[in-house]
C-alpha cells in the first residue's frame, strides 16, 4: 500500500514547509496560553496562528493538545505541541482527508 508521501508528495511537502513556518509561533502561543489562559480568549490564538498561514484556513484549534488542524487538498494535517519536563517541541501528523472530493447535496467538499 502506498504511503501518503507517495500518493501526495506535493501536499506532504507543503505540510512540512508549513510546519517549519509555524514552529516558533506555535511554541510562543502555547507558552503564552499556559501563562494567560485565565485572562485571555482562546479564539485570539487561532487568529494569531491564522496570520502566520493565511493561505490555509485553520479548521479547528484545540487546547489539549495545544494545536490546530488544516487541510491541504486530499490531506489533513494536525500540528500540535508536545512537552516533557525539560523540552517543548512541535509535532506534525499527516492523514488522508477521507471527505476530499465527496459530494454532499451536490457540493464537492475539500474540508473536514
Amino acid at each position: 500500500m502506498p504511503t501518503l508521501n507517495e500518493l501526495y508528495p506535493n501536499e506532504v511537502k507543503i505540510a512540512e514547509e508549513i510546519h517549519f513556518k509555524i514552529e516558533k509561533g506555535l511554541i510562543y502561543a502555547y507558552q503564552r496560553w499556559e501563562d494567560e489562559k485565565e485572562y485571555e480568549d482562546f479564539k485570539d490564538y487561532q487568529i494569531y496562528m491564522q496570520k502566520v498561514i493565511p493561505d490555509y484556513p485553520i479548521k479547528k484549534m484545540t487546547q489539549r493538545p495545544f494545536g490546530f488542524y488544516i487541510t491541504i487538498g486530499p490531506i489533513y494535517v494536525r500540528y500540535t505541541i508536545k512537552t516533557d519536563k525539560t523540552h517543548i517541541w512541535t509535532n506534525r501528523e499527516v492523514m488522508q482527508n477521507l471527505n476530499y472530493g465527496k459530494t454532499k447535496k451536490g457540493v464537492v467538499s475539500n474540508g473536514i
